[in-house]
């Protein structure tokens, strides 16, 4: 697999946060993609706090409230999460 340009991997997280705002895609679904070799690039490149601030029942003061709580950064990106950090942000999610 070729590695995107800055600008087409830009334009691939765009996307996928224009999925997740219009709910073709869950968090779940991306979560579950990272460290998958078929799935998007964008899915480990993505900061979590794009992805979560999207989310129409969120928005952005929530998400940074749910990240704050986890004591993860707002640069973190989703491929930087643990196993355990992504199950908490999703239940953290659903509970908003």
């Amino acid at each position: 697999m070729l590695t995107p340009s800055l600008s087409e991997l830009r334009d691939e997280i765009a996307r996928l946060c224009d999925d997740v705002a219009d709910g073709r895609l869950s968090l779940q679904t991306i979560f579950t993609g990272v460290g998958d070799k078929n799935a998007p690039l964008a899915n480990n490149y993505v900061y979590v706090v794009k992805l979560i601030e999207r989310i129409p029942s969120v928005g952005k003061v929530k998400a940074r409230r749910i990240l704050s709580e986890l004591n993860i950064s707002e640069r973190c990106h989703v491929g930087d999460l643990t196993t355990e950090q992504r199950s908490i942000i999703v239940e953290q999610v659903e509970q908003s």
